[in-house]
């Protein structure tokens, strides 16, 4: 019984020791877990959680460990930054890049993103008369411009890794719409499956063998 007791006591010494280090390293590296409201021009990261910015709001830099972050309409924002999740940005709204490693990237209409859209493991979606003033880049995604879009860079369609390759099989798809102005080159590492409009020369892509 009273070794019992000795090891229960040992365990709850225990427990506490490691919840103290645990609240001081959370502290320490500004871990913040739970779903967050970006407004007024302030930074919001989360390492578990959601980020939402509203409609006609401004944010500074976002970011998320595990989580989505949903921009709204007419929103302006600087940097957006996943490990695991998605991002969507509605119409008219504006960004400086939008980075995620496992998720997808989707846009509304007439959105403005000055720098890179990049995802490795995820589709991007871009939609009408939106303009990607960077590249474009993903590794397994679909990549679809919707009519009218603009990208004033590269699209960028790179090499799985050798890990990677051993179970990604699917063909990934480029699907580049009506109208559609790429003032940079399609570059291929990879097979893809292409989908050009007839009004989009093909001599813009270049693959690497």
């Amino acid at each position: 019984m009273k070794t019992t007791l000795n090891h229960k006591l040992k365990l709850i010494k225990i427990m506490g020791m490691y919840l103290t280090i645990s609240t001081l390293f959370m502290t320490l590296t500004g871990c913040v877990i739970g779903n967050r409201i970006a407004q007024d021009g302030s930074d919001s990261h989360t390492s578990a959680g959601n980020i939402d910015v509203r409609d006609n709001n401004i944010a500074g830099d976002l970011s998320a460990y595990n989580g989505n972050i949903s921009i709204g309409q007419n929103a302006d924002v600087k940097a957006v930054e996943i490990v695991n999740g998605n991002i969507a940005i509605g119409d008219f709204s504006r960004a400086l890049s939008l980075e995620t490693t496992n998720g997808n990237i989707i846009t509304g209409k007439q959105v403005l993103v000055t720098g890179d859209v990049k995802t490795v493991n995820g589709e991007i979606r871009i939609a009408t008369k939106s303009v990607i003033g960077g590249n474009i880049i993903t590794v397994t995604g679909d990549v679809v411009l919707a009519d009218e879009a603009k990208v004033d860079g590269d699209i960028i369609i790179e090499k799985t890794g050798f890990i990677l390759s051993k179970f990604e099989t699917r063909v990934p798809i480029i699907e580049i719409g009506k109208d559609v102005i790429i003032k940079g080159k399609i570059h291929v590492y990879r097979p893809i499956e292409l989908r050009l409009d007839p009004s989009i020369d093909p001599k813009i892509i270049v693959r690497h063998d």
